[in-house]
């Protein structure tokens, strides 16, 4: 039976979605760089269909990005921050214009918001009327593409991390009061024979009947540098 994705949903035919994107690399760079989605999406059946694709010149933060990326990037946009914004409308509105789209979606994340199972153990818990109070995170990862070991990219990461459960604490205000969270504590370790290979042990501590406390002790490894394939 054939069911065409477009039947069982209430959605535009895929075949008429238009596609663009931004990235500081050109794509003839991206496989060199030891990048697994975009070295898997190269080698799959996927190549046709992306061969064509322009990748619009990026926004690229030497802040943010890994020092070993520096001398790879070749498709910047110039100018201050503010000039780098216009371009980027710029490129939306010319986009619109050249295909006559009827809807612009703009999809701009970071993979911390993927559903992973610490936002879907911090939610079960929740929604079982126990209160999360303690979570803490050990991480160690082999792909420096933050510069971890830089306070301040360090400090961004770490930020993202904690704020991933807080919509899932703040659902209970029964259980919450306004503003409250757990106390929530991130390690994370760049460790280079890890290459893509991210692991994670979590250990929540939860409140329960008559003043008891509960503990979750999770593991978790996965090859980081796939996280968004399913999301993308």
């Amino acid at each position: 039976m054939y069911d065409p994705f477009k039947s069982p949903l209430p959605r535009v035919n895929p075949n008429d979605d238009v596609f663009g994107e931004w990235e500081f690399h050109e794509l003839s760079k991206l496989p060199r760089l030891g990048l697994t989605f975009w070295t898997l999406i190269c080698k799959s059946n996927f190549r046709p269909y992306m061969e064509s694709l322009v990748l619009l010149p990026g926004i690229y933060d030497p802040d943010l990005i890994a020092v070993n990326q520096d001398s790879h990037v070749n498709n910047v946009i110039k100018g201050t921050k503010k000039e780098q914004v216009q371009q980027i409308i710029k490129d939306i509105k010319e986009n619109e214009e050249k295909n006559k789209v009827e809807k612009v979606i703009l999809w701009t994340a970071n993979t911390e918001r993927v559903v992973r199972p610490r936002s879907v153990l911090v939610d079960f818990v929740v929604d079982a009327g126990v209160k999360p109070s303690s979570i803490v995170s050990y991480n160690h990862l082999g792909n420096n593409d933050m510069k971890l070991s830089v306070p301040q990219t360090f400090s961004s990461k770490e930020i993202l991390k904690i704020n991933v459960v807080d919509d899932m604490v703040s659902s209970n205000a029964i259980l919450c009061e306004p503003d409250e969270h757990p106390n929530h504590v991130v390690f994370i370790k760049y460790v280079p024979y890890g290459e893509a290979s991210k692991r994670a042990t979590d250990d929540y501590k939860s409140e329960i009947f008559m003043g008891g406390k509960n503990s979750i002790l999770l593991h978790n490894t996965c090859e980081d540098s796939l996280l968004a394939a399913p999301t993308i």
